[in-house]
């Protein structure tokens, strides 16, 4: 999450160890912090998830479907944007931004991530836009087609490129970070909206 004001970023991590975490929540409990602008990048890559499950020593239980670390990071994440959220309400035109991976993308690369997941963050931007536009909060999903560069794609792959569009050009993550700088700068009549940012049809295929 970054907090833009006046060249200020303050970020955290899924990856930070539990002891910034708890800190985070505290400071976040006892201090009040509030943010003009939130960047969530749940990005998620479902095949590295499944890959720890089955080949490594992650904690799942018998009858989840997730591992336990996952489940815990999604625990967190919403405990983060509540306590933001409550505290943002003395603000007015905060912005929320979920950044998404495309998961169309599965299909081209082993890095790919999950509709499920996708939808589930989506449906939560919704539901929270519809609760707290009341008090001037933006909540938005960007959905992000991966820069080719990243991916280890073959030529079948090369060749499904062509569902997004016949002469494929590579999304760059500095356009996307334009975009989004753009949604901070201008008050675009978008709230809950669910935003595809790429070349071609980008939807499923």
């Amino acid at each position: 999450m970054g907090n833009l004001i006046e060249g200020n970023v303050d970020l955290f991590s899924l990856n930070n160890t539990d002891e910034v975490k708890a800190g985070l929540v505290e400071t976040l409990e006892t201090d009040g912090l509030a943010y003009d602008n939130i960047i969530i990048d749940v990005r998620y890559n479902e095949e590295a998830c499944l890959r720890s499950i089955f080949n490594g020593d992650v904690v799942h239980g018998e009858y989840n479907i997730f591992s336990s670390k996952l489940v815990d990071d999604i625990h967190y994440l919403m405990k983060v944007i509540k306590l933001i959220v409550l505290t943002n309400m003395k603000l007015d035109n905060a912005k929320f931004f979920f950044l998404l991976k495309d998961d169309s993308f599965g299909y081209l690369d082993e890095h790919d991530s999950s509709p499920t997941y996708n939808e589930a963050i989506i449906s939560m931007s919704k539901s929270l836009a519809k609760e707290y536009s009341r008090y001037n909060m933006y909540f938005n999903s960007l959905i992000i087609q991966p820069e080719l560069k990243e991916l280890n794609l073959n030529r079948q792959s090369k060749d499904l490129l062509k569902n997004y569009a016949l002469k494929y050009k590579s999304n760059r993550y500095s356009d996307v970070s334009n975009f989004i700088f753009s949604m901070i700068e201008n008050n675009f009549p978008l709230n809950g909206a669910t935003i595809r940012l790429g070349n071609g049809v980008v939807d499923y295929v």
